[in-house]
């Protein structure tokens, strides 16, 4: 008796849905019966031709190499491999396991001529793939300039795709969390961390279902130009890694190489934010990245809140050995060494130590004014009222989301009262339900408490000059940490404009002249906070 396996392939798992596996099968059965081969296995997969790490074929190997088939029947040698290296490959592996291998379509002849032709059938089935690639590619390329999107998997948060119009569309209940993410990033300095802490906290799943958000997520969503309203096609290509970082990529293009932007082929999409608001996130971004604690060895008290007026980068801390002290720079100055000073960011360099003491100073004092706090506390009524008007829509957002996995819950029951499933599936279902409801309530809590707290904060008179008592008291002896949580607390942005910054905040609103020297003097007095003129060539050098 003579032992075969049968090998059927498609490249896509659409594919499978019509009748293209069960004819190879089929065919492969017919030719086996007649020359007399008795099939002890059927592998059907739907993976690409030109991948060679594939499972089932992997399992047929194996087989080959234990002596278990004496032959691997297939239809066709392109639904062996779509590679003319990887068929000989393939075939001189198996031969030399002592089972051969048979093509239905293609019968082989052990002369000269017949592994000619054969090495001819498979090399036009590798042009025939490199022609299908060139096709596919011109066809996207096509409906993207129609203004057409296709996302195969993977859709991005906050979208869902509209069916047959390849289009993309808003899931409100998704984008109110997106342009939150934008709000805390912007307004209260968040960082990756807090956003994925606030999300859970208010139990929203990711686009999965997923109760746990990651950073990497939250970084995508709050980088991607989508959500501006333009999605690109054709932004990046597959290219051959140099040095694969696992052995099974050597030789495949498993690594991704940016085109330039003129390449780009943008279809419109629903924005949910404006291009300012996502360029102020980038900034923002590379701000956290670049202040983050790993990665500074010197504490910086506006670190993060304090820009130049010029090009609007953050002015970024640094220490100068010599002179024992701190300078404050705008970080587009410092990272274009490459020009000459001339080209560079007109905004100068401020004394650290001098800086941060005259805006505590002034933070301090106009939070220690009881007539300044309660003017401010009217301005931000409105504002109350608005932060009541978008809870509720979150709340709203929240019990909209309730709604399906109550459904779901309904259905499991159903299904389990019909026999349908049995009660271990139930149980294993209900309890991922269930973790979700209870990440919904969890959240909902949250808001209501939000909501509470916010009707409850009504400050009398009393109240407010009591409290500016005690910040009067304890304000100027704070420890650096707890002065920054609370100017972040207080949303402080100081704006550098040449002799003069501007303090803004919640509770502060200020526009103060820094140095009676003029900007072009770098000479440094008792009570200046420009940099004096012997660090500028240092500090960009790390000194």
């Amino acid at each position: 008796m003579k032992t075969a396996a049968i090998y059927a392939r498609v490249s896509t798992a659409d594919q499978v849905k019509g009748t293209s596996l069960d004819g190879q099968v089929q065919l492969c059965q017919e030719y086996a019966k007649e020359h007399g081969y008795t099939v002890i296995k059927v592998l059907q997969e739907d993976a690409s031709g030109a991948r060679l790490d594939r499972p089932k074929l992997g399992e047929l190997r194996d087989m080959a190499a234990r002596h278990e088939i004496e032959a691997l029947i297939v239809f066709d040698p392109d639904r062996l491999s779509r590679s003319l290296a990887h068929t000989m490959l393939l075939v001189e592996e198996f031969e030399r396991a002592r089972a051969g291998v048979l093509f239905v379509n293609a019968p082989r002849e052990d002369t000269p001529e017949g592994k000619m032709l054969f090495g001819m059938k498979a090399l036009f089935a590798e042009y025939e793939r490199t022609k299908i690639m060139e096709r596919t590619r011109r066809g996207k390329e096509r409906r993207a300039k129609e203004g057409k999107v296709f996302i195969a998997k993977n859709l991005p948060y906050g979208y869902t795709m509209a069916k047959g119009e390849g289009q993309l569309t808003l899931v409100e209940s998704e984008a109110v969390w997106v342009r939150h993410m934008y709000e805390w990033l912007l307004n209260d300095y968040a960082s990756l961390g807090e956003i994925k802490r606030r999300l859970q906290a208010a139990g929203v799943p990711t686009k999965h279902g997923a109760v746990n958000w990651s950073r990497s997520t939250i970084h995508h969503i709050l980088s991607s130009e989508l959500y501006t309203g333009t999605w690109h096609y054709n932004k990046s290509a597959g290219v051959l890694a140099a040095n694969p970082r696992f052995e099974r990529n050597r030789g495949k293009k498993s690594y991704r190489e940016a085109k330039p932007r003129s390449e780009w082929i943008p279809v419109p999409v629903p924005a949910i934010i404006s291009d300012n608001v996502h360029q102020a996130a980038l900034i923002q971004l590379t701000a956290n990245s670049e202040n983050s604690p790993r990665n500074k060895k010197h504490d910086y008290l506006l670190t993060g809140i304090f820009f130049c007026s010029y090009c609007n980068c953050t002015m970024h801390g640094h220490f100068h050995c010599k002179g024992m002290s701190s300078v404050y720079r705008c970080r587009s100055r410092t990272r274009a060494t490459h020009l000459p000073l001339a080209e560079r960011c007109p905004g100068r360099s401020y004394s650290g130590a001098n800086m941060e003491r005259i805006v505590w100073q002034e933070v301090t004092r106009q939070f220690s004014d009881p007539a300044l706090i309660e003017s401010k506390l009217r301005e931000h009524a409105s504002q109350r009222s608005e932060d009541r008007q978008r809870d509720e829509r979150d709340l709203a957002s929240l019990y909209e989301l309730e709604l399906p996995l109550k459904r779901d819950a309904d259905k499991l029951l159903d299904y389990l009262m019909s026999d349908l499933i049995t009660r271990e599936t139930y149980q294993e279902r209900m309890e991922v339900i269930t973790a979700k409801q209870d990440a919904l309530s969890a959240g909902k809590a949250e808001i209501v408490r939000r909501m509470e707290a916010s009707r409850r904060a009504q400050p009398t008179p009393q109240d407010i000059e009591a409290l500016c008592k005690r910040v009067q008291k304890g304000l100027p002896h704070l420890e650096y940490a707890d002065k920054r949580a609370f100017l972040k607390a207080l949303s402080v942005r100081v704006e550098a404009i040449g002799p003069q910054i501007r303090i803004t905040g919640r509770m502060t609103d200020a526009l103060l002249s820094v140095s009676n020297a003029s900007t072009d003097d770098h000479t440094p007095g008792e009570d200046g906070v420009l940099c004096p003129s012997y660090l500028d060539g240092r500090v960009e050098q790390g000194i």
